[in-house]
């Protein structure tokens, strides 16, 4: 988790640089008006700053200073404005949550190995980390404000949570799964890593044991072969009104000596199968925490 001190280091570095960008997809208009009514964004929390992409002819990385004390390896919660991760104050580190500037709870015995996955209502966290109290750790539940802490797997990652918060769907071992948290039971839904549900609650997307990535509907029954996953380097990320997904993958385009190691942020439309770049990332950016959330309301887009 501290070693998002050293992405963000980096990313600031090579801003000039991520602005390179491949040949622009034709999504792009139609990704711009969506953006201006969704208000939502690609991008990431850290350091008490947001960094996320605004949508246009020549796509940019914006940043804002979020309220209140800066938080390390942060997942924002949308609309409720909720903010989670690694709270300094005083050098003391206290995993917790912000809110309007204001620390709602705080808990220093919560130790984060991985960027918390938050429910829909900014109520139930899932997060790959140890809770020092119980000497517990893996995938955990985290409720009440972190005082309930509850172990789903010892071994699990990548939790994503259904558009109900009634289950999630998470990696363990090779296998995909779903865990039910009121009868606690779990489901194989498929054999493969980096699941993710959509938000409306139709589809979750994972890549398979062959490598191609995959969209399963909540049983695990009906499936959908999308593309390979070769030279993708993340899980596929929904946007909020599940009708495109994100991904980085290596670029085959060459960006000369001052960009090393291109990367592009790409888009897909599910609707019809069309993607294409929307980004471009060099050597040292911090790929690996972009998402797709929804912008708190005071957020703005120019």
């Amino acid at each position: 988790m501290r070693n998002t001190l050293v992405w963000l280091i980096l990313a600031l570095g090579v801003a000039a640089l991520g602005c390179a960008q491949s040949k622009p997809t034709t999504l792009l208009p139609e990704l711009v008006l969506r953006q201006r009514e969704s208000h939502s964004a690609i991008g990431w929390a850290d350091a008490g700053r947001l960094q996320f992409i605004v949508f246009g002819q020549k796509p940019r990385m914006q940043s804002y200073t979020l309220p209140g004390p800066p938080l390390w390896g942060a997942s924002l919660h949308g609309s409720s404005g909720q903010i989670f991760g690694d709270i300094v104050a005083d050098g003391k580190h206290a995993f917790g949550a912000v809110q309007d500037g204001k620390v709602l709870w705080e808990d220093p015995d919560l130790i984060v190995q991985g960027d918390p996955e938050v429910s829909r209502n900014g109520k139930l966290l899932l997060l790959e980390g140890r809770d020092k109290k119980t000497g517990v750790g893996g995938l955990l539940l985290v409720e009440e404000r972190g005082q309930k802490i509850t172990q789903i797997s010892p071994e699990g990652k990548s939790p994503s949570w259904s558009s109900d918060d009634a289950k999630f769907v998470y990696e363990d071992k090779g296998l995909v799964l779903t865990y039910e948290l009121r009868s606690k039971e779990k489901q194989r839904i498929g054999i493969g890593t980096w699941p993710s549900a959509s938000p409306d609650g139709k589809w979750i997307s994972y890549r398979d044991s062959e490598g191609r990535f995959v969209l399963v509907d909540g049983g695990g029954q009906t499936k959908r072969s999308l593309f390979g996953g070769k030279n993708i380097l993340t899980p596929l990320y929904w946007s909020p009104d599940s009708e495109y997904f994100m991904y980085v993958a290596k670029t085959a385009a060459w960006r000369g000596f001052n960009c090393l190691d291109a990367k592009d942020v790409i888009v897909y439309r599910l609707q019809d199968g069309q993607s294409g770049p929307v980004y471009g990332l060099c050597e040292g950016y911090p790929y690996s925490v972009l998402r797709w959330f929804q912008l708190p309301s005071k957020v703005p887009l120019d």
